[in-house]
């Protein structure tokens, strides 16, 4: 079968007369392309309202969170105080019952040197 050549045909579309730009064109454009495009890419004013919510309520999470740790840190570091205070009232005890044996030992060393 023989092959057949086909004659590269240049088809011509038929292009509309070009009108001018108008006023109404231009915002039926926007509307239909322009501005959805927009708003897929960039955030509205809605979007940053909403956004500013968010952020209020995580920060009013962060600062209850941070108040429960204050208060627990509060409540450790008073306990931490009240143990360090009974720990220096038990070495003063301590001192005065050291001067006090340190005394009786002086008095009985004298009284064993007396009866001797």
């Amino acid at each position: 079968m023989p092959i057949k050549k086909i004659k590269n045909r240049k088809v011509k579309h038929k292009q509309p007369a070009e009108k001018p730009l108008t006023l109404s064109s231009l915002v039926r454009y926007n509307n239909k392309v322009f501005l959805p495009a927009i708003e897929l890419r960039f955030a509205t004013k809605t979007d940053l309202n909403e956004l500013k919510i968010d952020l209020g309520e995580f920060k009013e999470e962060v600062n209850s969170r941070f108040d429960d740790t204050a208060n627990t840190l509060d409540h450790i570091l008073h306990n931490t105080e009240s143990i360090n205070q009974e720990h220096t009232i038990q070495i003063n005890t301590n001192q005065r019952a050291d001067k006090k044996i340190e005394n009786h030992e002086k008095r009985i060393n004298k009284l064993e040197v007396a009866v001797k």
